[in-house]
């Protein structure tokens, strides 16, 4: 490939990042390119961010009151088994993050706080989007984050979800049915905490 070529494949490719164009839709079921590589400073950053285990999936149980989070698998960021986002059975808070948006990590901190505060009323996962795992992992461990991560490298979540970029939170029932979806940073714990007893029902 000529050298004008590929300085227009890069530049497309750049502007095709820093826009928040949404990757590549797959159905459910994990993608090798997906996997979170393992290095000696992987190791030991996830040593430092002491994740909790990511959840388990739970058999559907009846139909959802409504459009439900992508039926995808994607890979734990703290190690262990995959997860199945449709398929999470509990109230659910699901964050779509990332290292380089800097509103994500103005607001990563307050999830933090308030998922202490709820304690097992409700699950919170994030989903760290199209990001060096190492980058992922020195901000999580920055913002005290402890919650459970999976790695969604190709943008699949957002773009399944129809999000034009980061962050964003969506706020999901027990029954697997998304009943509200908040587009960019929350403000403070305040507004968490009342998204959390509107949406979900759930008290701090």
């Amino acid at each position: 490939m000529r050298r004008g070529a590929r300085a227009g494949v890069a530049l497309g490719l750049i502007l095709t990042l820093a826009s928040g164009a949404c990757g590549s839709s797959v159905e459910h079921g994990t993608d090798r390119t997906d996997s979170t590589p393992t290095t000696s400073l992987t190791a030991s950053l996830l040593a430092q961010a002491a994740l909790r285990p990511c959840p388990e999936s739970v058999a559907a149980s009846g139909t959802p009151l409504g459009p439900t989070l992508p039926d995808l698998t994607l890979p734990c960021l703290g190690g262990g088994a995959p997860v199945r986002l449709a398929r999470l059975g509990r109230p659910t808070v699901v964050n779509l993050w990332a290292s380089w948006c800097r509103p994500c990590a103005t607001e990563l901190p307050v999830f933090a706080a308030v998922e202490r505060e709820t304690g097992d009323r409700v699950l919170f996962v994030g989903v760290d989007t199209a990001d060096p795992v190492d980058d992922a992992l020195r901000a999580l461990i920055d913002a005290g984050v402890r919650f459970p991560n999976v790695y969604d490298r190709q943008r699949k979540v957002q773009g399944r979800l129809g999000l034009a970029g980061l962050p964003a939170t969506v706020f999901v029932r027990a029954d697997g049915s998304i009943a509200h979806t908040k587009l960019g940073p929350v403000t403070g714990a305040a507004e968490l905490r009342a998204a959390l007893r509107t949406h979900l029902g759930v008290g701090t």
